[in-house]
């Protein structure tokens, strides 16, 4: 029953509801929808006076629910309760455990986790199944149609030195051929565990699934969530398989998978399988994650926001410089002298808000402004690529109308010749920004150079907008 669930889908469960070591239970409804997680009963937890209007906190609520289901919500409260010919109370949780009863914290650890993400079957590019046609007699019509099934051999084992974990791609097939409508189904799925295959928290695993969820949304270039998790407990020793708990957080539902055409900028894994240990661990263990984040930002929460995903995008790239190439005029020991110099002329100032001030100007004076960081993030492309994405003699008319918009649009005074506009004008600049951004990120997770001017190069409709934004660095007369 719980195999047919997935987080993206909206369901019921009716079931019998209690506390952890209690005998009381309550009939109640189970509804997971794009309002959380929400348990509606026929009755109240722990109400001894009509009038206790206390915020009630419920850790863990047990479900015995339909044929049998063991269900566990996690981390809730009661949100309304109501008196009259019937009680009633509704409840709203973090999280579902479906397949057993937790009582406590230490409790919910798990020997590892299996995901099923969007567009997975995309990123291995499995294709499992094929068809052979039987004509009919003349070579009319079909006559016969024969499937059949060749597993992947192109998953993949990576130990992440950083976190002590091992993640692994695999594979589920999913057979009910008996039945009437006849079914068969390939699904990938990521694998995480402890190096020593130590139980974890819940916790431990979210923090890899976060990282591997941002960098397949990198990968694919798209926003990726997850389709179903699945986590596995203890062993049963006759069957020697393992427990199943399937995981199901109060989130907002992923949208549509919508079809990948060809050419789209969209990173395989059969493009890095040759070098998958070392970029992932790269992405586990780098020194640009502000970067990261801000562009996962954009991906995530941006949507059709111009000015967000801008600001998104160059605070990205001025702290990939920053964090990556540094980006000073003087080394620290060399501009330290200096400082001081002017900090004993700032202290016959008499007012301490002008002293503190120019102190706070003047502590990173010998850094690279953020112009300049613009500038050398588009100029330091290796040749070929960077003449893809924009004019090497525009760059520096370019950096200045970027420097310009992001002032504007930091503080919204009045606005400088040569600020973007809004609209068209914002949109293909940021087809550059995030072109170049993904071209850093990439880079600094040793994705060659070669193959990424070759999905450059062959996303049409990306070269196309990159072309349609030439106007926006032609400086006017």
């Amino acid at each position: 029953m719980t195999k047919k669930y997935h987080i993206n889908d909206e369901f019921e469960i009716k079931g019998h509801w209690s506390l952890p070591d209690t005998n009381k239970r309550i009939s109640g409804i189970l509804k997971y929808n794009t309002e959380g997680i929400v348990l509606e009963l026929f009755g109240a937890f722990d109400r001894t006076e009509s009038f206790d209007l206390d915020k009630k906190g419920y850790g863990f609520v047990h479900g015995i629910c339909e044929k049998n289901l063991l269900v566990t919500l996690y981390d809730g409260f009661e949100i309304s309760y109501s008196m009259g010919v019937i009680v009633t109370s509704k409840l709203i949780f973090n999280k579902i455990f479906m397949g057993a009863h937790f009582s406590s914290e230490d409790e919910l650890k798990f020997h590892s986790l299996s995901v099923k993400y969007t567009y997975l079957e995309k990123w291995f590019d499995d294709r499992v199944f094929s068809h052979e046609y039987q004509l009919g007699a003349g070579g009319r019509g079909v006559k016969e149609i024969n499937l059949s099934y060749v597993p992947p051999n192109n998953l993949f084992k990576v130990e992440i030195d950083s976190a002590n974990a091992v993640i692994e791609g695999s594979y589920i097939l999913d057979t009910n051929i008996d039945s009437a409508t006849g079914k068969l189904s390939h699904e990938n799925l990521i694998n995480y565990v402890h190096s020593t295959e130590e139980f974890k928290e819940v916790e431990w695993f979210e923090a890899l699934m976060f990282k591997m969820n941002n960098f397949l949304s990198f990968m694919m270039n798209r926003k990726i969530n997850e389709r179903q998790i699945i986590a596995k407990g203890k062993l049963d020793d006759k069957k020697q398989v393992r427990e199943r708990i399937y995981i199901f957080p109060s989130k907002a539902f992923s949208e549509i998978e919508k079809k990948i055409h060809p050419s789209e900028l969209f990173v395989s894994l059969p493009d890095v399988s040759n070098i998958i240990s070392e970029v992932i661990n790269n992405w586990f263990n780098n020194s640009i994650e502000p970067s990261i984040q801000n562009y996962m930002r954009s991906m995530y929460y941006g949507g059709s926001d111009t000015v967000i995903n801008f600001l998104n995008y160059t605070k990205a790239l001025e702290s990939y410089h920053r964090n990556s190439e540094g980006g000073q005029y003087l080394t620290d020991r060399q501009f330290s002298e200096i400082r001081s110099k002017m900090f004993e002329a700032i202290n016959d100032l008499t007012s301490e808000e002008i002293k503190a001030k120019l102190r706070g100007a003047l502590a990173y004076a010998h850094h690279y402004e953020f112009e300049k960081r613009i500038v050398q993030c588009l100029s330091n492309i290796e040749t070929k690529t960077r003449d893809l994405i924009i004019d090497e003699n525009k760059i520096e008319y370019f950096s200045t109308r970027i420097k310009k918009t992001r002032n504007y649009h930091t503080h919204y005074g009045k606005k400088q010749n040569g600020v973007i506009e809004e609209g068209f004008d914002l949109y293909f600049t940021n087809q550059i920004l995030k072109t170049v951004l993904f071209y850093w990120i990439a880079r600094t997770i040793n994705i060659p150079e070669e193959l990424l001017l070759t999905k450059i190069d062959e996303d049409y409709n990306l070269k196309r907008r990159l072309d349609n934004a030439s106007y926006l660095y032609v400086e006017e007369e």
